[in-house]
C-alpha cells in the first residue's frame, strides 16, 4: 500500500497532465471545497494540496484561492 506521501506524488503527475489537457489552468485550488476536489480527482483536499504544493516548489505552477495555472503555458506546448 502507497503512504500519504506516495499518492500525492502520483497525483501531482495527474495533475499535471490535467493542467496540459485543460489549457494550462484548473479552477480548483487551496480554499476549494473538499466535495468539489473529490468528485472531479477522486482525491480527498490534503492530497490535493500536497500535490499542489509539490508542484508549486517545483516552481511549475501558480497558485491563486479558486484556480492553479502552469507558469509560461505557452511555451511549454
Amino acid at each position: 500500500k502507497k503512504t500519504g506521501h506516495e499518492l500525492a506524488l502520483d497525483f501531482s503527475e495527474e495533475l499535471l497532465r490535467y493542467l496540459y489537457e485543460h489549457d494550462g489552468h484548473c479552477d480548483l485550488g487551496d480554499k476549494s471545497p473538499a466535495e468539489e476536489i473529490a468528485a472531479r480527482f477522486g482525491v480527498s483536499k490534503k492530497i490535493f494540496k500536497q500535490a499542489v504544493g509539490d508542484l508549486y516548489k517545483r516552481q511549475i505552477i501558480t497558485i491563486e484561492e479558486r484556480k492553479i495555472e502552469l507558469k509560461d503555458y505557452l511555451s511549454r506546448i
